[in-house]
């Protein structure tokens, strides 16, 4: 690794420059950073952290360094990262094929820097994993289509702070607990609206594809790939908890008209339910208005 380290050095002024104008013109990246002195020193840090790493690349040296502490706190986003050490990496493959290296060893550091890419991506999917304990935090959570898949993220969050995928929830969709409450009256109350629960029951298939494919990519060591597919994955979740908790909302703002629109359509519909209801201090009301 010595000889990359050393191209790195000789080539530093010109590299620098080169990737420092790539990212000045991608504005969709530049608007993380907001100025060109902290540009340069993001990238001064990305060129130690690449040479500590090809010094000794066999024992992982990132995830015990500094670095790891660096990336956990750092607030530019790992896209951003990415750009920055993947337009670094194109320019020294470039200077390694100026120099007519084996194509095998091109490969070989390709891959290595891929790795980094890779470990630093890890650290991000668990840093970024944090903000979706915010559901699991909701005051909706007592509610039956909210709290049904709450177990399930609850084991993606725990495999992943853990690094252990052993209790990731591969299953699916229609053997889910969501699925399973989806056309509970309860349910049903909320929507008032079959198309609208049909529209949750596409979206909770996508998201437990996402997962899949997130754990495909995570378990494969595939890092970067999982970080993408699981800054989507976050995203619809989000969306999806956030129009329960909009239905939920809209239901118990107005319960007893709701309550009452479900039963005409369910008068309306061919299936039958038998509804208990149980209501405390019944005794109470009776005294006051009489049974």
């Amino acid at each position: 690794m010595k000889k990359y380290i050393d191209m790195l050095h000789s080539n530093f002024e010109t590299i620098l420059n080169d990737v420092e104008n790539e990212i000045l013109d991608d504005p969709t990246v530049f608007e993380f950073i907001q100025n060109k002195h902290k540009l340069y020193k993001l990238l001064l840090m990305q060129t130690d952290i690449l040479t500590e790493y090809l010094e000794d690349f066999n024992i992982n040296k990132l995830d015990k360094t500094l670095y790891k502490i660096y990336y956990e706190k750092l607030d530019i986003p790992y896209t951003v990262i990415y750009k920055v050490l993947n337009t670094l990496k194109l320019k020294l493959i470039q200077i390694l094929r100026n120099q007519h290296l084996d194509k095998i060893e091109i490969y070989e550091f390709a891959n290595y820097f891929q790795k980094l890419l890779d470990e630093i991506a890890k650290i991000y999917i668990k840093k970024d994993s944090k903000s979706l304990k915010n559901i699991i935090d909701s005051p909706f959570i007592k509610y039956l289509m909210f709290n049904s898949h709450i177990k399930w993220l609850e084991n993606i969050l725990y495999c992943i702070e853990n690094e252990d995928l052993t209790r990731f929830p591969l299953i699916n969709p229609k053997e889910c607990e969501f699925h399973k409450v989806l056309f509970y009256p309860e349910s049903l109350l909320v929507c008032l609206d079959k198309n609208l629960c049909v529209y949750l029951e596409d979206l909770h298939r996508i998201i437990h594809k996402m997962a899949d494919s997130f754990y495909t990519f995570y378990k494969n060591n595939q890092f970067s790939e999982a970080y993408f597919l699981f800054k989507d994955l976050k995203e619809q979740i989000f969306k999806f908890k956030q129009i329960i908790s909009e239905l939920y909302f809209t239901t118990y703002s107005n319960v007893e008209n709701n309550f009452f629109k479900l039963i005409e359509i369910l008068e309306s519909s061919q299936d039958l339910y038998l509804t208990m209801i149980d209501i405390k201090n019944l005794k109470n009301l009776n005294t006051i208005y009489s049974e």
